[in-house]
């Protein structure tokens, strides 16, 4: 037996036996046609509907409906009504009256029997229960439920482990549709019976106690004779839909029944009920596919894609969707943040209007989710007409507080969603954030020690169309673009001082309000130059983040616009070249803008002496050049950047700087040079206490890993350089740096694995590469991956059409300024050609052969060797041999000696015939 304490009620039997005529007052209901009247709560409805009736006409009611039909005199009214008292048969008849016009149409349901009295006419009855109360059938599910196969069972175990359990969730999330999967799943569980109580159809919440007891025909004092007795009834599961409107309401109805029946309850509401033992479970929207998934396959696992592919079948049984409607059904799913009703909406639309349409539609999803449902409530039919419910339940200071946050495009704090609704009172800024979760319309993520708050995307829509309609935007977009050039200030600070992993933590989540902040102020501003100090206050944000391609843009918009308005002063200049110079150099290569924009960096920080961009530009004009080919100058800038990291005692510069300076030896040939500089920094690592070890584009520890392991395979260390490239690959994931990463398998780990010729290793690491390059639009690392994928190809098929393939792929490089020289590509299609179309071999050669010595002159000159006679041969491979022996580059020295036995033993077999 489940006893009435289970709400802190505690009652007694003989507590139950002292209340029994107060309860049965109270909720007592006559029905008459289409009237319930209930005498205890004063309260007369037509058809669920609330009517407005006197103290003395309903009075006049009760008394004549209870007489059952029988004649009541007047005096015998007038002795019920005004007990006692002396009242004449004027304001009888005045009473009557009014009690008729409420009546209306149906006013002959009272008669009058001239000179004798008044009688009730309808036919009436009072609900009484019975051992085993009947319930309509539950309402039934057309389609199967998707994607919540681990909620339900969940919530299965709660029901059974808990009497009261509230599902609670923002609107249009499921709960309906879960408390009516739960109810078909647990009907054999509940013999008495389960009742579905939809409780939004009752607008006035006066009315909805009784009506919960009607419907569970109750009759409390034989319930409460029953449970004093110890009779035990079949159990009773009382399901309430949709309570946030009534929930004190619905709690004294339940704590109520409570004692009287053996019965479980399962609520759904916006914000849970509050009641003592109540078992709250909060229902997510469902999982939407990540932007970078791709495969149709892949995105159907996610249960909102499922749900939007079962629906637009459903809506279309013809209607097909391909591999390439893939990226669109992630992008609805995601725009949509998983909301089961706005999916379900949306998909009603696709076969008339087609996914792409649908894509680009959402904009103005108000209007274009309105798929006029017939079946559920009218404010399940439209996206609108759900967020219109929530909102219209809020209070007005709530409903103030919860529309100025829309303004966040993104996730905030506490004290950033004080400034912006400017609510001082930090308890009051708690209570107004606790109450707006509580009831739905706040998500709440918490990310280790920090928590943060999100609105969902379609409630954050219809709250913005709120704040336009009213001309409140300008204002408070202003006040928003404030917030965050003190955020992106403090921000700036801390990336000099504050750990990676922290400073992400602390900051990457405000992207896109830095995003949504530049666009206002760029956009709305007519003085240019305060939006483009925010952007420069940005800058660590799309470093850090790697959000380089993006950054370039904005960098070249702002330019212009100044440029245009003649409002360029030479300190935001040098501060919009550096970043211009340093996404053009990771997005698309070396090309003639990084150099330009390096360049006047550097003239503008040594003009104003500038340490910071004085390394920056040192730093980005020594990788330009080092692409290039140009290694002389790539070891003068190298060598300029030691020397100023030296004297402004910088020792994250000087770090970066003799790596640059190891690397640029390398690519001079001088291997071992390389490695005793860049080994002491592998031994006695740059601390990564900051988020400032990327102020340079990449983190220089990992770049250190992936040149080194390339310089061991040159000194034929083959398997410390696999070691060293897969270290490399490993640090730069873990930090979860997109350019990091790139660096790491491209520069290492890739390139170790195309030296080695290993064709399987060097696909994996390839692929993993291009998919991130790709991700994140990386243009020049993209390229970069997609020749390495081609050279892996290459050697798997060896064929001629794989080869053109691979050559068209080292053009792409090429147009990105890339010298020949730089990677290995130009060295594999000779030696693959160097048989079959020896020319070709030889015009390719040629590129990389530019007089000049470098890291992998000696393979050069041995695959030249090739095409010489037998004495021009010998002396190319002894030329070729010495310059490796001198590099001290190993890995070349023994293909060179191999090819030299392969020729003394053709001279031998000659010479023997």
């Amino acid at each position: 037996m489940i006893g009435a304490e289970f709400f802190g009620i505690g009652l007694q039997t003989s507590e139950i036996a002292m209340t029994q005529s107060d309860i049965t007052g109270e909720y007592r209901t006559i029905t008459v046609g289409p009237y319930q009247l209930a005498p205890g709560l004063r309260l007369l409805t037509r058809n669920g509907q609330k009517i407005n009736i006197g103290q003395k006409p309903f009075d006049i009611l009760v008394a004549l409906v209870e007489a059952n039909g029988e004649l009541l005199s007047k005096s015998d009214l007038l002795e019920i009504i005004w007990p006692n008292q002396i009242v004449e048969e004027n304001s009888l008849q005045a009473h009557m009256s009014a009690l008729r016009r409420i009546l209306g149409p149906d006013r002959n349901l009272i008669s009058t029997d001239f000179g004798r009295g008044y009688r009730f006419t309808g036919a009436s009855s009072q609900e009484k229960a019975t051992n085993q109360p009947r319930f309509p059938s539950l309402p039934m599910a057309f389609s199967p439920m998707i994607g919540r196969s681990a909620e339900v069972k969940e919530l299965t175990v709660f029901l059974k482990e808990s009497r009261l359990v509230t599902i609670t969730g923002t609107g249009g999330i499921g709960k309906s549709r879960m408390a009516l999967e739960i109810a078909s799943l647990l009907q054999n569980d509940f013999p008495g019976g389960i009742c579905m109580i939809e409780l939004s159809l009752i607008a006035d919440p006066e009315i909805v106690a009784s009506s919960i007891i009607n419907s569970l025909h109750l009759d409390l004092p034989n319930a409460a004779f029953a449970k004093s007795g110890q009779n035990d009834a079949p159990p009773v599961l009382l399901i309430l839909d949709n309570c946030e409107h009534a929930l004190e309401e619905v709690c004294g109805a339940l704590q109520t029944i409570s004692p009287f029946m053996e019965i479980k309850f399962l609520t759904t509401s916006q914000e849970p009920l509050g009641l003592p033992g109540e078992q709250i479970y909060r229902l997510q929207p469902l999982a939407s596919p990540p932007a970078n998934a791709e495969l149709l396959v892949d995105i159907l696992k996610f249960p909102a894609a499922e749900l939007l592919a079962a629906r637009i079948r459903e809506s279309d049984g013809n209607f097909q969707i391909s591999e390439t409607d893939a990226p669109l059904i992630s992008q609805i799913c995601r725009q949509l943040d998983g909301i089961p009703l706005a999916i379900e909406l949306a998909a009603a639309r696709v076969p008339l209007l087609g996914l792409p349409t649908i894509v680009a539609d959402l904009g103005d999803r108000f209007r274009l989710l309105t798929a006029g449902r017939r079946a559920g409530l009218p404010r399940h039919r439209t996206l609108q007409a759900t967020l219109d419910w929530s909102f219209s339940l809020l209070n007005p200071k709530e409903k103030d507080f919860l529309t100025k946050l829309s303004i966040f495009a993104g996730s905030f704090s506490l004290p950033s969603a004080a400034f912006i609704a400017a609510v001082y009172d930090e308890i009051d800024v708690r209570t107004l954030v606790a109450g707006l979760a509580s009831k739905s319309l706040i998500v709440v993520e918490q990310q280790g020690n920090t928590t943060r708050f999100r609105l969902l995307e379609s409630l954050r829509a219809f709250l913005l169309e709120k704040i336009a309609s009213t001309g409140s935007l300008p204002q408070l977009a202003d006040r928003h673009a404030k917030l965050f050039q003190m955020r992106l200030a403090q921000a700036a600070n801390d990336w000099k001082s504050v750990a990676s992993e922290v400073w992400l933590r602390q900051y990457g989540d405000d992207i896109n309000d830095v995003r949504a902040a530049l666009d206002w102020t760029f956009v709305e501003s007519k003085d240019p130059e305060p939006a483009a100090n925010l952007l420069c206050a940005s800058l660590p944000f799309w470093m850090q983040l790697s959000r380089l391609e993006e950054c370039g843009k904005r960098v070249d918009f702002a330019l212009d616009r100044l440029t245009q308005t003649n409002q360029l002063s030479k300190p935001l200049e040098m501060q919009l070249c550096a970043a211009l110079g340093a996404s053009t150099a990771w997005v698309d290569g070396p090309t003639p803008k990084a150099e330009k924009a390096w360049n006047r960096t550097l003239a503008l920080a040594e003009r104003s002496d500038d340490k910071e961009h004085r390394l920056q530009a040192h730093y980005g004009l020594w990788l330009y050049h080092l692409r290039c080919g140009n290694y002389g100058q790539s070891l003068t800038n190298a060598n300029a950047l030691l020397e100023s990291a030296r004297r402004h005692r910088d020792e994250s510069a000087q770090f970066a700087a003799l790596r640059t300076v190891g690397v640029s030896k390398h690519f001079l040939g001088d291997h071992s040079g390389a490695g005793n500089l860049i080994d002491p920094l592998l031994d006695h690592p740059e601390p990564r206490d900051h988020s400032f070890s990327f102020r340079f584009g990449v983190d220089q520890r990992v770049a250190a890993l992936a040149f080194r392991s390339r310089v061991l395979w040159v000194e034929g260390k083959e398997s410390a350089a696999f070691e060293m490239a897969d270290n490399a690959v490993r640090e730069a994931i873990n930090l979860d740096h997109i350019s990091s990463v790139c660096c790491a398998y491209l520069e290492g780990a890739c390139t170790v694995a195309a030296l080695a010729k290993n064709a399987p290793m060097l696909g994996e690491y390839a692929g993993d590469a291009w998919a991130v390059a790709n991700q994140n639009n990386l243009g020049f690392w993209r390229a970069y991956a997609g020749a390495f994928l081609a050279l892996a190809s290459t050697w798997k098929k060896r064929d001629v059409f794989s080869i053109d393939s691979l050559e068209n792929a080292v053009l792409a490089l090429s147009s990105a300024n890339l010298h020949p020289s730089y990677s290995v590509f130009s060295l594999a299609v000779a030696s693959l050609l160097r048989t079959e179309q020896p020319d070709k071999a030889r015009r390719v050669l040629r590129t990389v052969d530019f007089g000049v010595s470098h890291w992998a002159l000696p393979e050069v000159l041995r695959l030249e060797a090739s095409f010489l006679d037998k004495v021009g041969r010998r002396k190319q491979l002894t030329k070729a041999l010495r310059l490796a022996d001198s590099n001290k580059a190993i890995a070349w020295s023994a293909l060179i000696k191999s090819d030299q036995a392969v020729d003394v033993m053709k001279e031998d077999n000659e010479a023997s015939r």
